[in-house]
């Protein structure tokens, strides 16, 4: 969730009986709760507006598999998933329906920046490059389905890349609500 505009005069959000989080909400502020998480909070003066992403957890895009291991964070700063959220905030705001690629690559890129704020030192994984017949028929449906909806599961299928590496079901997409308060 990203805090959008702005805020509380105070914030307390408690986890397994420890604090997590005790202070105020401001503009920019962002909070990731990991599916199943419980968490306990008070809000004191609430006057905001904020925008969230749901993320199935059995998602299976790279960078997105690590998030039910990380640990609720509470008002963390980052530019760029404040960026990206609230970017994505207003095409929806203005009707614009974003395609599966570029949601899918959002959530990852949001994914891997979360696990960078809770300072989790995990080295990046490595995949291999494609193969000259792969990208061959990577850019065929490219070209066979430009005006579509392309998803990078369904890149993933073309590709043959193992299910391990990111899941060929195109059905799976992460819920998108922008929730004003």
């Amino acid at each position: 969730m990203l805090t959008e505009e702005g805020g509380t005069s105070h914030t307390s959000i408690r986890h397994e009986a420890r604090s997590l989080y005790d202070g105020m909400d401001r503009p920019g502020a962002l909070t990731f709760v990991p599916a199943g998480a419980e968490r306990l909070g008070f809000y004191r003066d609430v006057n905001l507006s904020y925008s969230a992403l749901w993320i199935d957890p059995d998602i299976g895009l790279p960078g997105c598999e690590r998030l039910r291991d990380l640990p609720i964070l509470v008002n963390k700063k980052d530019v760029v998933v404040a960026t990206l959220l609230s970017s994505l905030r207003d095409e929806m705001a203005l009707g614009h329906k974003p395609d599966s690629a570029y949601v899918e690559h959002l959530v990852a890129l949001v994914s891997l920046r979360v696990a960078n704020l809770n300072r989790e030192q995990h080295p990046p994984i490595r995949h291999g490059c494609l193969s000259r017949r792969a990208l061959g028929r990577v850019r065929a449906y490219i070209d066979a389905h430009m005006n579509s909806d392309i998803s990078l599961s369904e890149l993933a299928a073309v590709a043959e890349w193992p299910s391990t590496v990111l899941r060929a079901d195109s059905k799976r997409r992460p819920a998108l609500r922008p929730m004003p308060m």
